[in-house]
């Protein structure tokens, strides 16, 4: 079976993937992983194949750039990034196809990913990180200051709230140029992409242990949690600021 891995976003998106790549190909499968070629030394140890995907400079400056903190501003930065990188990262896949043999594994913003499952007909496993990207009409993610109010809120006004969130943030910043992307695919329209879309697939993993967060009764019935992922083969060394910083403290 040959194994295709796309994932999005820092080097902590990035390490659980690589232990995952590692046991496949431990496992006799053939992995592919493609992200960022910043993320190259981080994958070699894994001896799996590495695509580098994009610029790796450009994803350095924008790890950097201090907007990327900010709730409004960093996720129009984020969104930005993770569309721009769907197309290529489709293309890049496709070509690695071989068909009747190949799997597809994601990140949460794996577009390209998600894309190739469509437009080719190929089963697709998505993975999420963290329990903050399911959303809950009963205890929802605490991703504000507003997360301990939300839980005396009752269930229609919060589904209301997904619903209000999605019209007026996200579905401009993902689902709208997503769907102009699919257009140039011969795909169809997808609604509320953060909502449901990025957990569609033949399998949903949660890569984090149950005591993350208690699991909700509306989460997805095929999630399966399985706890992180440890990476035990070596890394490369700490930048020697880094290596300092932690060091004192």
């Amino acid at each position: 079976m040959r194994l295709l891995i796309s994932t999005v976003g820092s080097s902590g998106d990035v390490l659980p993937f690589v232990r995952l790549a590692a046991q496949m190909r431990q496992r006799g499968h053939e992995v592919i992983l493609y992200a960022n070629p910043m993320h190259e030394a981080l994958v070699a140890p894994a001896g799996v194949v590495f695509r580098p995907l994009g610029n790796a400079q450009a994803q350095r400056t924008a790890q950097a750039d201090a907007r990327i903190n900010e709730s409004r501003s960093g996720l129009t930065l984020v969104a930005a990034f993770v569309i721009n990188h769907a197309r290529p990262t489709w293309e890049a896949m496709k070509a690695d196809v071989v068909p009747g043999q190949t799997l597809l594994l994601g990140s949460t913003f794996a577009f390209g990913a998600r894309l190739l499952r469509e437009t080719d007909g190929l089963p697709f496993v998505a993975a999420q990180l963290a329990p903050s990207v399911f959303r809950s009409e009963h205890r929802a993610p605490r991703l504000s200051p507003m997360g301990s109010t939300l839980e005396r809120w009752p269930r229609p006004l919060k589904r209301l709230l997904w619903r209000g969130m999605d019209r007026r943030f996200l579905d401009p910043l993902f689902t709208e140029p997503l769907n102009r992307l699919r257009a140039e695919l011969n795909l169809p329209p997808v609604s509320r992409v953060m909502h449901h879309w990025i957990h569609e697939g033949e399998a949903l993993l949660g890569l984090f242990p149950p005591g993350f967060a208690p699991r909700q009764p509306d989460w997805p019935a095929a999630l399966e949690i399985t706890g992180f992922p440890l990476l035990t083969e070596p890394v490369p060394p700490l930048a020697p600021e880094l290596d300092h910083f932690l060091t004192r403290a």
